[in-house]
């Protein structure tokens, strides 16, 4: 699962431009394998250092300046509740037409995903169809201030 979520990051982040790369920071919910630390060094372009967070339940969260790659169970498990409750508000009430049923539910949100802003694929990391460009989870960090001189 774990490589998996990378191998789906990694095709988020090469839509992002190469400088947002560059102050990317790397959380996992594991110590990273070989193979999902050398996609995430190919797909960053530099070397980084991983930060572990439990939390995330599996994959990998990649902060940058340009947004957020959230490949990780937390955000899938979001995203679903979050189809759930789409999906709970569309349903025809129990005293619905008669020709009404779970397929109606289905077909309606299917052919809404394709007019929505944000992808509701649970196999794909938290991402807008517009632009496919991440979805900005957290606002950015601000830039840290160049280090003084002790010279």
């Amino acid at each position: 699962l774990d490589l998996a979520l990378v191998r789906a990051a990694t095709r988020e982040l090469a839509s992002l431009p190469p400088a947002a790369l560059r102050s990317g920071l790397v959380e996992v919910a594991r110590p990273l394998e070989p193979e999902a630390r050398s996609l995430l060094g190919g797909a960053l372009g530099v070397s980084f250092e991983a930060r572990v967070v439990e939390e995330l339940g599996a994959g990998v969260r990649v902060t940058t300046s340009a947004g957020q790659v959230d490949a990780t169970a937390s955000a899938l498990a979001r995203r679903a509740a979050r189809v759930v409750g789409e999906l709970g508000r569309k349903a025809p009430d129990a005293a619905g037409s008669p020709d009404s049923g779970p397929d109606d539910a289905t077909t309606t949100a299917s052919s809404d995903s394709a007019t929505s802003e944000t992808t509701t694929d649970p196999a794909r990391p938290e991402t807008t169809t517009d632009s496919a460009r991440p979805e900005i989870v957290a606002e950015p960090s601000a830039p840290r201030p160049p280090e003084a001189s002790h010279a």
